[in-house]
């Protein structure tokens, strides 16, 4: 029980940890309604994935920025400062030995567009040594180990809410301020 407790309490402190990082409200990219934020703070890949996921945005949960096209790699190096060194949502099967093949985004979205900075991806700690992506100078891409620690941070990705996931909550929200109506009407 004791054990429980205290996992708990330190989770929540290392969640309330990554909330205090953020530096900047997140901004629109036009060409999928999403919203990016740039989080400053030397941190693993691994920790970054789970730092991201514990931040929101409009009622949406984060995660680490999947870059699907130019025009978005484009808009988060134009509109989230300087973001060398950050880590993006992709990665490789532990294992993959070929550096460019298996690649694919925490999302599931596909892997069809790629900006991968000269001579990247590489391996260069060795075979099947690097299987998480970071954003590299000028908005190429490099791969790199889950433990590396950069003194940078990680682009966080929030979606818009579903069409009816906005009538779900309009409708509820109704609701409850007619449910409040009906309770104020039978105090008078």
């Amino acid at each position: 029980m004791v054990k429980k407790l205290l996992t708990g309490f330190l989770g929540s402190i290392i969640c309330l940890s990554f909330l205090g990082m953020a530096q900047a409200a997140p901004v629109q990219f036009a060409g999928n309604g999403h919203y990016y934020n740039a989080i400053g703070s030397g941190i693993t890949w691994d920790d970054a994935l789970v730092a991201a996921a514990s931040l929101s945005y409009n009622g949406q949960s984060g995660y680490l920025a999947t870059l699907t096209s130019q025009a978005e790699n484009d808009f988060v190096v134009n509109n989230l400062g300087n973001v060398w060194g950050y880590w993006l949502g992709a990665l490789q099967p532990d294992g993959s030995a070929i550096p460019d093949q298996d690649w694919h985004w925490i999302t599931g979205e596909a892997w069809s567009y790629t900006n991968w900075a000269g001579g990247e991806p590489n391996d260069c700690y060795g075979p099947a040594s690097e299987q998480v992506l970071q954003m590299w100078y000028g908005g190429g891409w490099n791969d790199e180990r889950h433990f590396t620690v950069y003194n940078t941070g990680f682009v966080v990705e929030y979606p818009v809410p579903e069409p009816a996931s906005l009538l779900l909550l309009s409708s509820g929200l109704a609701g409850l301020w007619a449910a409040r109506g009906k309770k104020r009407n039978r105090q008078l």
